[in-house]
């Protein structure tokens, strides 16, 4: 059997909606959006490293309006709060409790989500607490989107801990997210069913190891003329699994 890049209903995939990892992620956002008043509005987005939680984060800023902020290591929390206050559009000034106050007004304002990408970084830094506040003076939703671990490690922080009102979790790809993603990166080549189940498998379901692969199937049938390719069109070399290669012996 043969397959494009079709959703069940039978329309082309041309957005990230039909990803199970962006459902979970509307889901977790309509839920906090509809809570009871006096009911916690923070969120918990985790997974493992390549299964779509920075798309899912850009799919719901386009279909929720929500402010999206991606955290990196070396921030600090001045840092942090301009980066917040530069996406919600307003010129970053003041002492770091200014700008705290100044983007919890503004979110209060307009009433979106605030998402923090790569959550982790905050709680090495103890930053958290800057995000609680954040929640604590304007009630929006505040989603931490992070790594497998960032439900456990949530713990440590009571305060934090005690305000979420919902979890999510990212998921590995499926068939049907496969060919979702070949319609993306494989357009107009049909990919034969056990070509992509060993293609799944050798990308251990990470959607990004997936989109690199998808990327050299099409490379591969464009320079053999083809446009229905299977597993015996396949050289398994060229397969990305994200294994870094083994050390070589110096050449002699």
């Amino acid at each position: 059997m043969h397959h494009k890049g079709m959703t069940p209903d039978g329309t082309l995939y041309n957005n990230v909606a039909p990803l199970r990892t962006v459902q979970g992620l509307a889901t977790l956002i309509e839920k906090l959006q509809g809570r009871h008043p006096d009911l916690p509005g923070m969120g918990c987005l985790s997974g493992w490293s390549g299964f779509g939680k920075t798309s899912a984060c850009i799919w719901a800023v386009n279909s929720y309006g929500c402010i999206h902020v991606e955290v990196e290591s070396t921030w600090s929390a001045k840092y942090l709060c301009e980066s917040i206050l530069k996406e919600l559009g307003e010129r970053p000034t003041g002492t770091v409790a200014h700008m705290v106050q100044r983007i919890k007004e503004l979110l209060a304002m307009r009433d979106v989500p605030l998402l923090i990408d790569e959550a982790d970084h905050l709680m090495k830094k103890q930053t958290i607490e800057i995000i609680r506040a954040i929640y604590d003076g304007s009630l929006v939703p505040v989603i931490l989107v992070g790594e497998e671990e960032m439900p456990s490690k949530l713990r440590a922080w009571e305060r934090v801990h005690n305000r979420i009102g919902g979890w999510a979790q990212a998921q590995p790809a499926d068939l049907e997210e496969f060919f979702c993603l070949a319609e993306i990166y494989a357009p107009d080549i049909t990919i034969e069913n056990e070509l992509a189940e060993h293609i799944l498998a050798g990308s251990r379901r990470s959607l990004r190891r997936i989109s690199i692969n998808l990327a050299d199937v099409r490379e591969v049938a464009l320079t053999k003329g083809i446009f229905s390719i299977g597993l015996n069109d396949w050289d398994d070399g060229r397969l990305f699994t994200g294994q870094a290669p083994s050390p070589r012996s110096l050449p002699k």
